[in-house]
Formats: structure tokens, C-alpha cells, sequence
């Protein structure tokens, strides 16, 4: 490796960037000892070279992962890169960089330094995004269903085909608070969107209504004998607690009745033209 030209990359961000930071490094025959997106960039002792996204660059890397590391290894690529670790970009490097020398085999080493981590990205995002299919909850505003989660890796492009699938008759709005970003859907259309939040209306008395009953179920089908707080945050983190109905505070059921229906929707022609 002596040859290589040590240098720090800072790149976009975005996982194109990423591609494009392993296109130069080969074309260049450089060795990027990091690659920084714009919030983690910072003064540095090695040289640093601003990668521009190309996206003729990235289809070109991204063609020859499955090629090179086979259909697993580049879903690794891809998985991985959805998670939250700030050094994600250079673990996933180094597992390209040996995945191009030893073939589709690299995935299956998991005692390797350069395959571990991604394994442990990889099961760190589908992990959670397997516990958001049952911890995210909706509430109803008019015609549309919206849920807000704060997650601490990007599983929304993961998540979306469960959620489409299960209500493809409806529309609804999924905010990812921690990467400022929304899944948008109506039936049979969907996509992701730029969002740093959303200005809903009040709750109205049946939306209220029904979170209380969900409450109160909750507290129901509890054996306050048998309360294993540990067991519970084992099984329901207690981070996705302060987006999820049974840990709000409970409304007073008996003074809500159903009222006919509110026609509100934060689906606004902006949104969904």
C-alpha cells in the first residue's frame, strides 16, 4: 500500500458520494485514511481532497459490487451505509477494498477486522428496523395516517415496502426526525422526501379518544405482579418510548365522545400535488 498516496476524503454525504470517494480512490490510486461527510470535516495534518458527486462515477462503483463482491456483498454496501455510525463510510471502504481482492467469499469472513464491523452495522439496522414495524404508531388526522420516529439509523427506505404494504389503500406520512427525512404515500405511490419536521393540527377528540383506549388497554393486559421493567427495555427499548401512545400522557376517556368526522389532512398540495 506503500504506493498509494494517503489522503482525506470529504464527500457529500449522501451514499453516491460515498461511491464516487472509491471511484477516486482507485483512479487516483490514492488511500483515503478517512471520508468525511460535511458535518464531521474538520483540519487535518494529511492532505484533503473534496470529492464531487458524480453520478456516472456511482452507477459505474455500484455495477461492479455485485460483479466483484456478489449480490450479498453490495446489499452489505447498501444496508451498511443506512446506519448511524459516524465512521461507516471508511469500514465500508476497507470492505470494498478487500471484497475487489478476494471476491464474493469476503462476506462469509467474519473474523476478518474489515468484514466484522459491516456485519455489525448490518445487523444493527435491520434490527431496528424490524422493532419499527411493531413499535411505530399512527395517529389520524383527517383522511391521513402520520407517525413520527427518531431513530439512530436511516431504516426508512427499509421500512417503507412493510408499511406501503400493509395499508395500500391508505395515505399516510412517516417522519424520521433524527435524519430529517418523510415517506410520503397514497395508494400505490410513494416517496421519500427532504423533511426537519411537521406542523400538525391539534389532535381531534377521536384521534384522542382512540389513544386512550390503546392506553388503557396497555395498562389493562399488564400483571402489575409480574413488572419486569429490565425484561421490558430488553424487549421495547426505552428509546423508542417518547414516540409511541402507550407512554403519552393518558387522556381522560370518559370525558371523549366520538365526533363526526374532521376532514383535517397534513397532506397539502405541496406535498402531495
Amino acid at each position: 500500500m506503500s504506493h498509494r498516496r494517503a489522503v482525506i476524503y470529504h464527500y457529500d454525504g449522501s451514499f453516491e458520494g460515498f461511491l464516487c470517494c472509491i471511484y477516486e480512490s482507485y483512479t487516483r490510486r490514492e488511500l483515503p485514511l478517512d471520508l468525511l461527510p460535511p458535518e464531521l470535516a474538520q483540519p487535518s495534518l494529511y492532505p484533503v481532497r473534496q470529492v464531487d458527486t458524480d453520478t456516472a462515477h456511482a452507477a459505474r462503483v455500484f455495477d461492479s459490487l455485485a460483479k466483484k463482491l456478489g449480490p450479498q456483498g453490495e446489499d452489505f454496501v447498501a444496508t451498511g451505509f443506512l446506519c448511524g455510525r459516524e465512521d461507516k463510510a471508511l469500514l465500508l471502504y476497507r470492505f470494498v477494498e478487500l471484497g475487489y481482492e478476494i471476491g464474493p467469499r469476503v462476506t462469509s469472513m467474519r473474523g476478518h477486522p474489515a468484514v466484522e464491523p459491516v456485519w455489525q452495522m448490518n445487523r444493527a439496522v435491520r434490527s431496528e428496523a424490524h422493532l419499527m414495524t411493531g413499535f411505530l404508531r399512527f395517529s389520524q388526522y383527517g383522511q391521513a395516517l402520520v407517525a413520527i420516529m427518531e431513530p439512530k439509523h436511516f431504516i426508512l427506505p427499509l421500512i417503507a415496502p412493510h408499511f406501503c404494504g400493509r395499508f395500500p389503500e391508505e395515505q399516510f406520512l412517516i417522519l424520521d426526525r433524527s435524519h430529517c427525512a418523510a415517506l410520503i404515500y397514497r395508494p400505490y405511490e410513494s416517496r421519500l422526501i427532504p423533511m426537519d419536521n411537521l406542523e400538525l393540527p391539534g389532535a381531534s377528540q377521536q384521534e384522542r379518544l382512540f389513544r386512550s383506549l390503546w392506553q388503557g388497554y396497555y395498562q389493562a393486559i399488564s400483571i402489575q405482579s409480574r413488572e419486569n421493567p429490565r425484561c421490558r427495555m430488553t424487549h421495547m427499548p426505552k428509546r423508542f418510548w417518547p414516540c409511541m401512545t402507550e407512554f403519552q400522557e393518558k387522556e381522560d376517556a370518559g370525558k371523549l365522545q366520538l365526533p363526526e368526522e374532521d376532514s383535517t389532512s397534513p397532506f397539502s398540495k405541496e406535498v402531495l400535488p
